[in-house]
């Protein structure tokens, strides 16, 4: 990864209140990406390197170790790094970085994953869970026996390129919207036709939710490129038109910023 300076943290990392972690327990999302552990390792703010288990769950922006007896949860602020090794064989390494996500007018620590690294350069990702009305949420959440509900087509699953420079600076370049996957609705029970019943279709994923699969991207802004390159722009947009690439598509970006940092160190 390139070397990036760590800023001063202004912003403790927003904690959910329990409330709002019983509801969120409930989304598909959520539960799905619990489920899923890994062999990695991770490097605390302290240098301290753990190895072992690691579940990294996006909805909650949480990392968890497993370990003999307990597990132990880490947020981005604790973090420097952390590294998931996957069934086969390869590797996703994700770091903690200063960005401002909207949430606050200050930047806190954030959690993105490396796609793509060049000398100077490197394309970074990150998915984001959102609910698509937060005051349905409120309104509906509580279903049979005290349960919260969550109809899944409330919820809402991102995946953002990001584009970060020598200096740490984070440019959003891309937006990729995730395919539907899960239904939940009331039915009447037909043994007590008085009664309700929680009918789920849901189907179980063969891979987690976060892992690799068809999407559709699209730039989110169109002068990001150009603010980024800066005055390699017209070089840049000249390699383009040659090699007939698509810079709203992963491979087509990762050329793209492979010929900008050779073309920038000449």
């Amino acid at each position: 990864m390139i070397s990036i300076k760590q800023s001063k943290i202004f912003l403790l990392f927003s904690v959910l209140s329990l409330i709002s972690i019983e509801i969120i327990g409930q989304t598909k999302n959520f539960n799905t990406e619990n489920e899923y552990w890994f062999q990695g390792n991770l490097q605390l703010m302290n240098n301290e390197i753990i190895d072992g288990e690691l579940n990294y769950n996006f909805v909650s922006q949480i990392l968890r170790v497993r370990k003999p007896g307990k597990i132990e949860n880490f947020i981005a602020e604790n973090v420097v790094f952390f590294e998931l090794q996957y069934e086969d064989g390869t590797k996703k390494t994700f770091y903690s970085l200063p960005y401002k996500d909207g949430t606050s007018d200050r930047d806190k620590p954030i959690f993105f994953s490396v796609v793509h690294e060049a000398k100077g350069v490197a394309i970074l990702s990150r998915f984001i869970f959102e609910l698509k009305d937060p005051n349905w949420l409120l309104e509906n959440a509580v279903g049979l026996n005290n349960i919260p509900i969550v109809d899944p087509k409330f919820e809402n699953v991102k995946e953002w390129i990001y584009l970060i420079d020598a200096s740490g600076k984070i440019t959003p370049y891309l937006e990729g919207k995730k395919s539907k996957s899960f239904n939940l609705s009331l039915a009447h029970d037909i043994s007590n036709p008085d009664a309700y019943r929680i009918r789920s279709h849901d189907r179980k994923f063969e891979k987690s939710k976060s892992e690799e699969e068809v999407k559709q991207f699209k730039v989110i802004d169109k002068n990001a490129l150009y603010e980024f390159t800066g005055d390699y722009f017209y070089d840049i947009e000249d390699f383009i038109d040659r090699n007939n690439l698509k810079s709203n598509t992963i491979k087509g970006l990762i050329k793209i910023i492979d010929h900008y940092s050779k073309i920038k160190d000449r």
